[in-house]
This record gives C-alpha cells, structure tokens and sequence, in this order.
C-alpha cells in the first residue's frame, strides 16, 4: 500500500484512546527487554486500556514486573499443562491459542475447558470462518482474533 505510514506506539496509544478501544501490545523476542520500560513510560501518557501478548513466557515476566495489573496473554500454538501453569504463575494471564490447530479444538474443547477450569481467560486466533466462531464461543473462549470484519 503506497503511502501507508506505520503508526509509532504513541500514535497508536492515542487512537486507542481516542475511540475507546483497548491496545493490544505484541512483546516479541528476547532480545529486547531492557526497552519495556519506554513501553511503560509511553503507555502511562495515555488513557487507553493496554493488553499485552507474548509467545514467550519470559516476556510476560519481565513486564509483569513493570505493570502488576495489566492484563496479559500467552500466545501458544498448541494448549498445555505446561501453558496453563506459566499463565498461572505470571498472574492476570490468559492462554491466546492457535485456532488452526486441531488438537486444541478435539474432544469437544476439552483443551479449551481446562484453560476455563483453571480461571484463566482463553481467547484464539485466527478466527474467520463463523461456523469456526460459533463453535468456539460453544467451548467457553472469550475473545478472538480476525481477519474477517464482516460478520
């Protein structure tokens, strides 16, 4: 898309603020934690409701340490025990999987009910096919992610 400008964190934060809607942050790699505290530092200028998501559980930590109350997602690829226990011990974590997956959705969702049963907020991406919706929403997920904006 010719012309297309990336928005900075700043510019994103204050159109999140703007129209009421939560920034969901991605922390990726390990290789930049020592910047977490500019992403706090700029989050904290704005009023809008942040969310952060991480496929690594160590970047969930460290920026738990700087935001006790933020909630967070651990992205996976496949849900686990071992998922389940790492969103436990940060706190305020929910498991984000991989809807493409079809052994997170066998068995009726029982991968899906555990994450429920243990009291953490499951949500899934990628999810554009509304049958696919539905079903999900029938196992207990509360968000997802889209690439689908018509339904």
């Amino acid at each position: 898309y010719p012309g297309t400008k990336i928005a900075t964190l700043d510019e994103y934060l204050a159109e999140c603020e703007r129209t009421q809607m939560t920034a969901v942050i991605e922390l990726k790699g390990s290789n930049n934690i020592e910047h977490y505290s500019e992403i706090i530092d700029t989050v904290k200028k704005h009023k809008a409701d942040v969310v952060y998501i991480a496929f690594g559980t160590d970047n969930l930590k460290e920026m738990r340490k700087l935001d006790e109350k933020a909630p967070m997602f651990l992205l996976v690829h496949k849900i686990d025990d071992k998922a389940i226990d790492a969103a436990k011990e940060i706190g305020n974590c929910g498991i984000d999987f991989n809807a493409s997956v079809k052994n997170n959705l066998k068995n009726d969702g029982a991968a899906i009910k555990k994450i429920n049963d243990a009291g953490l907020t499951v949500a899934a991406w990628t999810v554009d096919d509304i049958q696919q919706l539905k079903t999900l929403t029938g196992y207990g997920i509360q968000y997802i992610t889209t690439d689908c904006i018509t339904y």
